[in-house]
């Protein structure tokens, strides 16, 4: 803080370096949820794919079951 000042002006300055740590407090937490969000969105994307994947791997095993079931029934 800078002396020499008046009372009013040690006060104005005061509060303007409260202001400016409530607004860096902010911005900080502002930047904390949207890093969660992206997390979340992330997670959200991965489990997707994995149930994609096991949906596919479901499909081909029943694709390969029931080819063994014809060529048990038509084997030529």
């Amino acid at each position: 803080m800078i002396q020499g000042l008046g009372e009013d002006e040690k006060e104005e300055e005061e509060e303007e370096e409260e202001e400016e740590e409530e607004e860096e407090e902010e911005e900080e937490e502002e930047e904390e949820e949207e890093e969660e969000e992206e997390e979340e969105e992330e997670e959200e994307e991965e489990e997707e794919e994995e149930e994609e994947e096991e949906e596919e791997e479901e499909e081909e095993e029943e694709a390969a079951e029931e080819e063994e079931e014809e060529e048990k029934i038509w084997p030529f």
